[in-house]
């Protein structure tokens, strides 16, 4: 039977694995050894002719083995990075000519600490000139992380907020600041989503 999935699924047992990637298709299948991606969805209503165009779309295989450290050997879809590659094939890196010297170091606006918590969203806020980073646990475990933001960006203050970006009352973030920029702390329950409202 087929389940929904955003961007890659994988299949694998003790040892090693294979994760189909994709870049627009959201139906997964897998019977025995076939993990199937479904390419069409045609329903009849609300639009009779869902589906029925030209598709573009890219996918890739990613074969992956497992991973040992000094005390058990394990496979996990998180120590082959499975989700890294996946926004990889999603968000291709894009170039732009530019003029001058290259910089010595690329300097990214976010960091987050651990590739367990995914910074899926960097958005302006629908109300105000705020910024809205929106996080997810992505391996279905509890989680503490330190988020940090480049001094480039002039930042007052941050608090928590719901999906409507509304802020929530007594939720207050604490931001360290230093000379390279700010950083902050948050813990996410398994799988959970976390908004977060940067104001200037």
């Amino acid at each position: 039977f087929e389940v929904v999935g955003h961007k890659w699924a994988d299949f694998a047992e003790y040892g090693f694995g294979v994760s189909l990637l994709n870049d627009c298709k959201y139906g997964y299948s897998c019977h025995g050894n076939v993990l199937r991606l479904s390419l069409l969805r045609a329903p009849k209503r609300p639009d009779d002719k869902a589906d029925i165009h030209q598709h573009f779309f890219r996918y890739a295989l990613l074969p992956h083995s497992s991973c040992e450290n000094a005390f058990f050997f394990f496979y996990t879809f998180q120590s082959a990075n499975v989700i890294g590659h996946a926004y990889a094939l999603n968000s291709p890196l894009l170039t732009i000519p530019t003029r001058g010297e290259l910089p010595k170091k690329s300097i990214g606006l976010f960091k987050v600490s651990t590739s367990q918590v995914v910074l899926e969203t960097v958005k302006r806020a629908e109300d105000d000139n705020s910024l809205i980073l929106r996080f997810y646990e992505a391996f279905g475990g509890r989680c503490q992380c330190d988020v940090w933001i480049n001094g480039l960006m002039a930042i007052k203050d941050a608090l928590y907020c719901n999906l409507l970006e509304d802020a929530i009352k007594g939720d207050k973030i604490h931001l360290e600041k230093s000379d390279t920029g700010n950083t902050f702390s948050m813990y996410l329950e398994p799988f959970e989503v976390k908004s977060v409202k940067l104001c200037w």
